[in-house]
């Protein structure tokens, strides 16, 4: 069986995404490398630095926080919901 074809299991739910995670980081290795060699030929080096700033890293910060809000969100969803079920016991 392949890496792509493994999945781990979870509380009782196979899921596949560390295979996910592994796939997002090296388009985001891939995307810092075009823009760090694209800036490397920019002649004065402020310029150079700024579009690697501005290019690069801007868009990569904005997708790392707002990964960060869907991961935090889905946590706080899966805890209120395994509180929910210690109440549904009970009725």
């Amino acid at each position: 069986m392949g890496a792509i074809d493994r999945a781990w299991q979870c509380d009782g739910i196979v899921r596949t995404q560390p295979i996910q995670r592994a796939a997002m980081h090296i388009v985001v290795l891939a995307w810092l490398y075009v823009t760090f060699a694209m800036a490397l030929t920019m002649q004065p080096l402020l310029a150079g630095v700024a579009f690697f700033l501005a290019a690069g890293l801007g868009p990569i910060a904005i997708w790392a926080v707002l990964a960060a809000r869907r991961r935090r969100s889905v946590r706080v969803a899966r805890m209120n919901h395994r509180d929910d079920r210690d109440a549904e016991a009970d009725q």
